[in-house]
C-alpha cells in the first residue's frame, strides 16, 4: 500500500514539474520575441502552443490577406469623390457670396479660397477666384445642384476613388498593433529582470508609435470619405459664353466679344489719359517749350548762313 501512495505521490510531482515548464516555455516564447523586436531583429511571429498541441502565432503585424479581403467585402465601400468645376458670371461678388451660403448650408466649409485680378496689366480688369469646399458626401449632390444655378458652368469633372482596401489594411494594422501592446504589458508585468524590461519598454514605445501613425492615417482616410472635394474656378466675364448651336450663333457670339473687347479698350484708355493727366500735363509743357527753343536756334543758324553768303 505505501508503495501505491509512493508512485501515486512521484506521478504528481512529475506533471506538475511538466506543466511549469510548459508554462515558462510559453512566456519565454512570448518574451524572446519582444526583445527580438526592440534588438531590431525582423518580427516573426511568436509561436504558442495551445491546449491540444499545436502552435498559433498570436503577435503578427501584417494581417492575413484573405481576412483583410472578407472584411473588405463585407464592409461597405469607401469611397473618395472629387469634383472640379469653371463656372463664369457676370455678378462675381454675389456668385461667390451665393457659394459660400450653399456649402455652410449643406454644412460644409470652405478649405482654400483665392482671389485675384488681372488689373492694370489687361485691359479687361475681370476677377477670378479659385474656392475649394469640402462637403459631407451624402449632400454634395445637393450642392452641386445648387452650384449649377449660380453661374454658367463651362465645364466638369468628377473623380471617384475607392480606399476600402486601404482602410481595411490599415484598421487591420491597429488591431495587430493592440494585440501586440497587450501582451507586452503582460509580459512586462513578469518580467524581473532590469534589461528585460528596459528590451521590452523599448518595443512597447515603437508599438505605440506605429499605432498612433495607422490611428492618424485611418482618419485622413475617414475624413476623405466623409466629407468630398470640390474644387471651382470662378470667372467674372462681361456677357457669358453662349452654346454654338449653328453657324449665325457662332459668328454673332464672336462679333459681340470683338464689340466688348473694342468698347473696353477705349473705356481704358480714356481712364488711363485722365488719370495721367498730372504727369502728361507738365510732360507736355516741357515738350513744347524744347520745341520752341530748337525752332529759334534753327533760325538764328539759317539767318547766319543767309548774311554769310549775301557778304561773300
Amino acid at each position: 500500500m505505501k508503495k501505491i501512495l509512493a508512485v501515486i505521490v512521484c506521478t504528481f510531482l512529475l506533471l506538475g514539474i511538466f506543466a511549469s515548464c510548459g508554462a515558462k516555455s510559453k512566456d519565454k516564447a512570448m518574451f524572446d520575441y519582444a526583445v527580438g523586436e526592440a534588438n531590431g531583429k525582423p518580427a516573426e511571429p511568436a509561436a504558442v502552443e495551445t491546449a491540444e498541441g499545436g502552435k498559433v502565432s498570436k503577435y503578427s503585424i501584417t494581417a492575413d490577406a484573405s481576412a483583410q479581403t472578407a472584411d473588405a467585402e463585407a464592409m461597405s465601400e469607401k469611397l473618395v469623390k472629387t469634383v472640379t468645376m469653371r463656372i463664369e458670371t457676370k455678378e462675381f461678388t454675389a456668385c461667390i457670396a451665393s457659394l459660400k451660403a450653399s456649402a455652410a448650408a449643406n454644412g460644409g466649409y470652405i478649405e482654400t479660397s483665392e482671389t485675384s485680378s488681372n488689373g492694370y496689366y489687361n485691359y479687361n480688369e475681370n476677377r477670378f477666384a479659385s474656392i475649394t469646399f469640402r462637403i459631407p458626401a451624402d449632400k454634395l449632390d445637393a450642392f452641386l445642384e445648387g452650384t449649377e444655378e449660380k453661374g454658367k458652368v463651362t465645364s466638369k469633372s468628377e473623380n471617384v476613388e475607392n480606399v476600402t482596401m486601404e482602410y481595411v489594411d490599415v484598421e487591420s494594422r491597429i488591431k495587430a498593433c493592440t494585440a501586440e501592446r497587450d501582451s507586452l504589458l503582460e509580459i512586462l508585468k513578469k518580467a524581473n529582470n532590469v534589461a528585460d524590461i528596459i528590451s521590452v519598454r523599448e518595443r512597447l514605445t515603437q508599438v505605440n508609435y506605429e499605432i498612433e501613425s495607422y490611428s492618424a492615417r485611418l482618419r485622413v482616410l475617414e475624413n476623405r470619405v466623409s466629407y468630398s472635394t470640390v474644387s471651382i474656378d470662378i470667372s467674372e466675364v462681361q456677357r457669358v459664353t453662349q452654346e454654338e448651336t449653328s453657324l449665325g450663333v457662332e459668328i454673332k457670339n464672336r462679333f459681340l466679344e470683338s464689340w466688348d473687347s473694342l468698347v473696353e479698350f477705349f473705356r481704358s484708355f480714356v481712364v488711363w489719359f485722365i488719370g495721367g493727366i498730372p504727369v502728361l500735363l507738365p510732360l507736355a509743357v516741357v515738350i513744347v517749350i524744347a520745341v520752341i527753343i530748337i525752332r529759334k536756334k534753327i533760325k538764328k543758324r539759317k539767318a547766319k548762313k543767309a548774311a554769310v553768303s549775301g557778304k561773300e
